[in-house]
């Protein structure tokens, strides 16, 4: 029987999706390495371990913790429920619903207990409702394209869809994740309209409405006027990019801690990695860039916007301290906040730490964004405690 283990430390929970094939029954080798590497960049300051909902007894209130060990197999203890929950958990938008009853039901108890989060799930809520996030933005006076919630497929083939005058839109799933059932619509010249992502074209009025069907069946779905973004020199033509920004908040301040350009795959409608798009260091964009303003002012504009967006944010969920932020830029260089994620790309820095598709001297990079990332996640979780 396992034994309950005092720590002298206050206990920092990571809830995160255990995985059935991984070798030790628990993580796969890159949960379980992050989870070391948090540890370790922890330095006894913080007890890192790891649990899903299936480790709590709820009754003894206790959890069945996962701590990992120098990238071994770790160990379980038992343990009282943490200090800080840092909350990892992905659901993704066809994760069966048991599940996602589950873990919300775990998050909810979790809540009544009035535990600390490092983004608890009212920041999860707020920024996954792209509408509600739109309004945040417009409130605050942040720059952001023109957005419209449409209820039904109905609703937008009579205010918007086959109107001649629009050239071009995105369409997003109002509760959408990772670039997930995002499309581009357009029109040329001649008035004919076609419609791309999910990695696939769409072309023809019959095509696109049939497409446009199964989507409004499922959820509201968002429309976003596009802008017109600057290019990317490329092998003799040209590609459209964006920009991520990485932002957290480990003590009472806000740190733009990384920018990162992404350049869109092929017959997607966003540029998320996770759907196919190319990172691009942010300093290597400019030599492929023919516009008027230089990347030090960029920078200066990206990271004010960064900063006001945060702050907004804030005042709506005062206990969110990492996100991410998906901006475009105009042919003159004006930011444009598309949204914000609650779960920023830990495992993107990790894999580009470990020299992952990168330079020997982009690695070095990496490897320090990648653990001050780390850092700041521990300071962040104590800072809620108080402790610095």
């Amino acid at each position: 029987m396992l034994m309950s283990k005092l720590f002298s430390s206050p206990l920092l929970g990571v809830f995160i999706a255990r995985d059935s094939g991984a070798k030790n029954a628990y993580f796969c080798t890159e949960k379980s390495q992050l989870l070391d590497d948090l540890s370790r960049v922890s330095d006894r300051r913080m007890n890192i371990f790891a649990f899903g909902p299936e480790d709590i007894l709820w009754d003894e209130k206790k959890i069945l913790g996962w701590f990992p060990r120098n990238h071994a197999e770790g160990s379980v203890q038992k343990v009282d429920f943490p200090a800080v929950i840092y909350d990892r958990f992905f659901l993704s938008h066809d994760s069966n619903k048991a599940n996602k009853i589950l873990v919300k039901q775990t998050r909810d108890r979790f809540l009544d207990l009035g535990l600390r989060w490092i983004n608890s799930p009212a920041v999860f809520r707020v920024t996954r409702d792209k509408w509600m996030m739109n309004t945040i933005f417009v409130q605050n006076v942040i720059s952001t394209p023109k957005t419209e919630l449409f209820l039904n497929l109905a609703q937008l083939q009579d205010a918007f869809l086959f109107k001649k005058d629009e050239q071009a839109f995105f369409l997003k799933p109002r509760y959408g994740m990772k670039g997930k059932g995002i499309f581009r619509l357009a029109r040329d010249f001649n008035g004919h309209l076609s419609m791309r992502g999910e990695g696939r074209r769409f072309e023809g009025e019959v095509a696109i409405l049939d497409t446009l069907r199964e989507c409004f069946a499922v959820e509201e779905y968002l429309i976003q006027h596009a802008i017109s973004p600057p290019r990317l020199k490329q092998d003799g033509s040209t590609v459209p990019f964006d920009v991520r920004i990485l932002i957290q908040r480990p003590k009472e301040d806000w740190e733009v801690v990384h920018l990162l350009g992404r350049q869109g795959g092929k017959d997607q409608a966003t540029s998320n990695i996770s759907g196919g798009g190319e990172p691009l260091l942010f300093d290597q964009i400019g030599a492929r860039l023919d516009w008027p303003i230089s990347m030090s002012e960029l920078s200066v504009r990206l990271e004010k916007m960064a900063l006001s967006a945060a702050v907004a944010l804030q005042k709506e969920v005062p206990e969110v301290r990492d996100i991410g932020l998906d901006v475009i830029l105009d042919q003159q260089g004006t930011p444009y906040l598309l949204e914000m994620n609650a779960k920023p790309m830990l495992f993107f820095y990790q894999a580009k730490a470990q020299g992952n598709g990168v330079s020997p001297k982009d690695k070095e990079i990496f490897v320090t964004l990648y653990w001050h990332i780390l850092e700041n996640l521990v300071q962040a979780a104590r800072s809620e405690l108080h402790l610095d």
